[in-house]
């Protein structure tokens, strides 16, 4: 994700200081997860990470982004298992 985008969000959110403002992983820890229990595979951290990347990767679509989830999503999995 563009870094200018976290630089508008500040303003908009009218943050004064750098110390303000979230990390992308912190921000991505708070969100809620509204989804249903029946089904839920993976935690909402890491599908909305994925989808970041995915997009970061270059793809656009709904169907782009699953297919870069389904080759990638196992790789990412394990690299953010450490972290």
């Amino acid at each position: 994700m563009n870094d200018t985008v976290w630089e508008e969000a500040g303003e908009l959110a009218g943050w004064q200081t750098e110390s303000e403002e979230l990390t992308r992983s912190t921000a991505l820890q708070q969100v809620t997860d509204q989804r249903r229990t029946q089904g839920k595979r993976y935690p909402v951290v890491l599908v909305l990470t994925d989808v970041l990347l995915a997009q970061a990767a270059g793809e656009t679509t709904f169907q782009a982004i699953a297919e870069w989830m389904w080759l990638w999503g196992r790789w990412v999995q394990e690299a953010l298992a450490g972290v």
